[in-house]
């Protein structure tokens, strides 16, 4: 918030914050994303949370989207990845939602899936990321995205740190403006 004379003026960041930490025993780094918005932070996790049911952050990298189960609060997906050059990814992956306090975690974990084994001509990646939006006393919410991805297979970090950073930075400037659009539809 910045104080001017006797008004308050509300500063929502426009790009959001984004952070690279090593992770012990792995390549690839921890990749973290921050953004503010001015959508109360039950509104924005719901908006988050419905987006998931789709992948509609990842749409433009997605290759096969199969919902396994879709709950309330626990969702699980078959998913391809489409990344040229390199050979296709896939995974499955459990997306679940709950509240912490004031908070709304959002947590993304592959897991193994008998029913959607490993294939011939894909590599199995490993993702585990969680986004955390909570309210600001300011008013709005804070998002925060750390993820985390063992790619598999050989594939170099410095090949992969930047798309995946701007695919990151992508996805959470995606998050703020539907949350943005359903605020102001509601």
């Amino acid at each position: 918030m910045i104080a001017t004379g006797c008004v308050a003026l509300f500063v929502f960041s426009v790009e959001p914050i984004v952070e690279g930490r090593p992770v012990k025993g792995s390549q690839y780094e921890q990749i973290s994303v921050s953004a503010v918005t001015e959508t109360p932070a039950e509104h924005q996790a719901q908006v988050i949370w419905a987006m998931s049911s789709s992948g509609a952050t990842r749409e433009s990298m997605i290759a096969q989207h199969t919902v396994i189960s879709d709950g309330e609060t626990s969702r699980l997906y078959y998913e391809v990845i489409n990344v040229p050059p390199v050979a296709q990814r896939d995974y499955v992956l459990r997306v679940t939602l709950r509240q912490a306090g004031e908070s709304f975690v959002i947590e993304y974990r592959t897991e193994d899936n008998e029913a959607y084994p490993v294939k011939d001509g894909k590599v199995r990646m490993q993702v585990r990321a969680t986004c955390t939006v909570s309210p600001r006393t300011e008013g709005g919410s804070q998002i925060r995205y750390d993820m985390h991805t063992e790619f598999g297979g050989d594939i170099p970090a410095w090949m992969v740190k930047e798309p995946q950073r701007r695919s990151i930075v992508e996805a959470v400037k995606k998050m703020v403006e539907s949350g943005r659009v359903a605020l102001a539809t509601r």
